[in-house]
């Protein structure tokens, strides 16, 4: 038998193809890891969004029924700003002093709305590691005005945007 004349592949030729095929099936693999990084990455985003609606639902909730507020002031012709709200509110006929704030320490991506008999509420803002800041402002435009901004940033990923949802509350009720 005479192998000059086979048809077929040499062992060199073979092991380039080989060489070229495992090249391109890693190129197409670490595309595929990464699209799937950045799909869970906008997933948990987009958690964080529907957890920072929600809180600030509660929040809205909280300050509307507020019968007087006393952090941030309301100052005449000047704009008040603080990291916390105390305000009062009458739950089934009783008048409690409520804060609201972010928490600190094992609490540091949690709204607290603390009430004056001990008790709080613990509201998740966001899953993945980032700073959480809220923000209520009172202006001199009115008394019953409060705006409140949530601010969120991922830690972990560099050049990460900032997530800020702002609403602006009014109270049912005349503020003293």
């Amino acid at each position: 038998m005479n192998l000059k004349n086979s048809k077929g592949f040499s062992l060199i030729e073979l092991l380039v193809g080989m060489a070229l095929l495992s090249i391109i099936l890693a190129g197409i693999g670490e595309i595929l890891s990464s699209s799937i990084s950045a799909y869970q990455y906008s997933m948990e985003q987009g958690t964080n969004a529907n957890n920072l609606r929600d809180v600030l639902a509660q929040i809205t909730h909280e300050i509307r029924y507020a019968t007087s507020i006393t952090n941030p002031a309301f100052v005449a012709s000047s704009k008040n700003t603080a990291n916390r709200i105390d305000y009062t509110i009458v739950v089934n006929g009783v008048t409690e002093t409520h804060t609201i704030s972010v928490g600190t320490g094992t609490d540091a991506h949690t709204l607290l709305i603390n009430h004056n008999n001990g008790t709080i509420q613990r509201f998740a803002i966001n899953r993945i590691p980032s700073s959480a800041s809220i923000i209520f402002t009172r202006d001199d435009t009115s008394k019953r005005k409060i705006t409140v901004s949530l601010t969120l940033q991922d830690q972990a990923a560099q050049n990460a945007p900032v997530t800020t949802m702002t609403t602006d509350v009014v109270t049912l009720l005349d503020l003293p």
